[in-house]
């Protein structure tokens, strides 16, 4: 999955966001995956995520893959 920089997809303008998984702050700099709910994680806290065969958002549940691609990993 491509990671962004959070700089490039949050302005200054708007308030402070955390990650969901690890519960810290996002700095400029942090390597981020924008997932298709809309929802942001640190690229490294995603991949562990993903690493526990979790194939869904972490917030919110949302499928990452169709449902036809998930089928796979079970």
């Amino acid at each position: 999955m491509p990671s962004i920089r959070f700089n490039t997809v949050c302005s200054c303008e708007q308030p402070e966001h955390d990650c969901s998984v690890c519960l810290t702050q996002f700095e400029p700099e942090s390597e981020i995956n924008s997932l298709s709910c809309g929802h942001i994680f640190h690229k490294m806290c995603l991949e562990k995520w993903l690493d526990y065969w979790n194939i869904t958002c972490p917030l919110c549940r949302t499928p990452l893959l169709p449902e036809e691609d998930a089928s796979c990993f079970w």
